[in-house]
């Protein structure tokens, strides 16, 4: 990773050219950057309910309505969750 000599921000890479977001200064840089994202799956598990195929990852989060401790993370983004007792869907900040 590399850093702006003149405003300290952090340098972009794209195409062999190290770019600076905040400033717009440039070098060349013979840098590479490989993005890599691995899951790791043995904990996933496939919960049937009313007929429907939920998956997803168990978290102890609490659920609001019951109380129970075990949760299926439903979207990441929204951390929206689902309850592997009752069925309640809830955010969980």
């Amino acid at each position: 990773m590399k850093f702006c000599p003149k405003c300290d921000g952090m340098l972009t890479i794209r195409k062999g050219i190290a770019v600076c977001k905040n400033c717009g200064f440039k070098t060349k840089s013979n840098e590479k950057i490989v993005l890599k994202q691995s899951y790791d799956h043995s904990h996933d598990k496939i919960i049937v309910a009313d007929g429907r195929k939920i998956q997803g990852r168990l978290y102890s989060v609490l659920c609001p309505k019951c109380g129970s401790s075990l949760s299926i993370l439903i979207n990441q983004r929204k951390k929206l969750y689902k309850c592997s007792l009752c069925g309640n869907m809830f955010n969980y900040i």
